[in-house]
């Protein structure tokens, strides 16, 4: 049976990540646009699928806490994240 070792004795063997300045800017550059494309989906979906989304992915809540918050049924809180995931998924391809 192997020992367990704690976290803080145990060596890290994975390679350290360098980037260079450059490598960093364009990295940086790269979340930008992708913070700007999400915004502009989130912002073209109808106010409820929105609402939805935002609960879901930015507060953590589950369909229930949801439904209970907007006065709907959890499985139309379902069916409106997948209905806005599915049309953010359309738009982004556009």
């Amino acid at each position: 049976m192997k020992r367990k070792v704690p976290v803080e004795q145990q060596e890290d063997h994975s390679p350290g990540l360098q980037f260079s300045h450059e490598e960093f800017l364009i990295s940086e550059e790269v979340s930008l646009e992708k913070g700007r494309i999400l915004s502009k989906l989130l912002n073209d979906l109808p106010p409820g699928q929105k609402e939805v989304i935002h609960l879901r992915f930015y507060n953590g809540l589950s369909f229930k806490e949801i439904a209970s918050i907007l006065e709907i049924s959890p499985k139309t809180a379902k069916n409106q994240a997948y209905l806005a995931l599915k049309k953010m998924q359309i738009n982004k391809s556009l």
